[in-house]
Formats: structure tokens, C-alpha cells, sequence
């Protein structure tokens, strides 16, 4: 028979294991979080201005808040009959996604980045997006009383405020927005939030820098 000893040490064992788990220190999830806090991150847009984050978990929060944002405006200028607008913010989803994907492959392939935590780094940045766009969808519903970080103002509307910011005077004479293909514009909610508060980065125009 196995003795009593044994028997309650490994009842403990099986505890202490549980509470580790119950307080996330074992959570990729949390884990995940807490490297991204701590590494940098700087995407380049394509017109080659610079965009600087302090922590990679702010660009992914800032960067999926301003797509669900746009989404909210692509549904608005659909709805209006705003074929331009709802163009201009199909392409600027492209914009977002694609620092996104750029964020998850730099956190998953980062050389400082745990080995057993690279698998779940994409699932995190999902969830990230999630919540932001759960987020916004309360803010929408609800207005400025639950304005996440205070980004968005009283707008109750973001769907119609977002097409309003993003709009240009000579689209209607063009046919088409003129920064249809710009992602500098595109990612404008993100660059003035950091403009805003120079402790969560910077953004260089090329000509600042080159």
C-alpha cells in the first residue's frame, strides 16, 4: 500500500500546482502581456514615416481600437451610400491587419520571447483585437460614459464620426478619397494618440529623418 506521507504529499503538490495556475503565473496569456509591456516596437509605412511604440501591448491596443473604429466607419459610409468612404476604409482595414500580423510575427519570433510561449502568441493578439472591438462596440452603443483610456471624445457616433475625420474635400470631385492607398492617414487615430502622449512613442515624418 502507498503510505499515508506519499499520499498527502502529493495531494499538496496538486494544490500548489492549482493555485499557480489560479493566480496566472503559469497563463501564457498574462505572460504574453507582460513581454509586450517591456519590448519596443516601430512599424514603417509604406511613404516611410516612422511610427514608434514604447511597448508592443500599447501598438496592438492602439491599432485595434482604430480598426474597429474604421469598421464602424466602413458600415456608416455603406449605409449612407458613401462609396468612397467605404473604399477608403476596406483599404485602411488592409493598413491595420497588416501591423497587426507585423506585431504578432515580431512578439512570436522575438529572440528574447520564451520558447513555449511563441505558439500562443497569435491566439493573444486575436484577443486583443476582440476586446478592443468589444470595446468600441460598447462605446458606440453607450457613448463618451465608457469611453475606454479617453481616446474617442463625446462622439456617440463613432461610425459617422470616423467617416467625418477621414474624409478629404476633393473626394467627391475625384470619385475616389486621394488617400485611398495612404497608410499614414489610414493609422491617423494611432499617430496622434501617440502625439498626444509622447511617453507612448513617437512619429517621424521621412523627411524628419532622412
Amino acid at each position: 500500500m502507498r503510505k499515508i506521507k506519499d499520499i498527502l504529499n502529493e495531494f499538496r503538490e496538486r494544490n500548489s500546482n492549482n493555485n499557480n495556475n489560479n493566480n496566472g503565473s503559469n497563463d501564457p496569456f498574462s505572460r504574453i502581456k507582460d513581454f509586450m509591456e517591456k519590448t519596443p516596437f516601430t512599424h514603417v509605412t509604406t511613404g516611410e514615416d516612422e511610427i514608434h511604440f514604447n511597448s508592443s501591448q500599447h501598438a496592438a491596443e492602439a491599432v485595434a481600437h482604430s480598426l474597429a473604429k474604421h469598421e464602424l466607419g466602413r458600415v456608416h459610409s455603406n449605409n449612407s451610400g458613401n462609396k468612397p468612404m467605404h473604399e477608403y476604409f476596406l483599404a485602411s482595414a488592409g493598413t491595420h491587419d497588416d501591423v497587426l500580423d507585423a506585431i504578432t510575427n515580431h512578439i512570436a519570433n522575438h529572440p528574447n520571447l520564451p520558447s513555449d510561449l511563441s505558439q500562443h502568441v497569435p491566439a493573444y493578439l486575436e484577443h486583443i483585437q476582440s476586446e478592443e472591438e468589444r470595446k468600441t462596440h460598447t462605446l458606440q452603443q453607450f457613448g463618451s460614459m465608457l469611453a475606454p483610456r479617453g481616446m474617442d471624445g463625446p462622439q456617440s457616433d463613432l461610425g459617422a464620426h470616423t467617416t467625418k475625420k477621414h474624409s478629404h474635400p476633393d473626394t467627391e470631385a475625384m470619385g475616389v478619397h486621394p488617400h485611398l492607398y495612404d497608410d499614414t492617414h489610414h493609422l491617423k487615430n494611432v499617430i496622434e494618440e501617440i502625439q498626444d502622449n509622447d511617453s507612448h512613442g513617437y512619429f517621424l515624418k521621412k523627411d524628419e529623418y532622412k
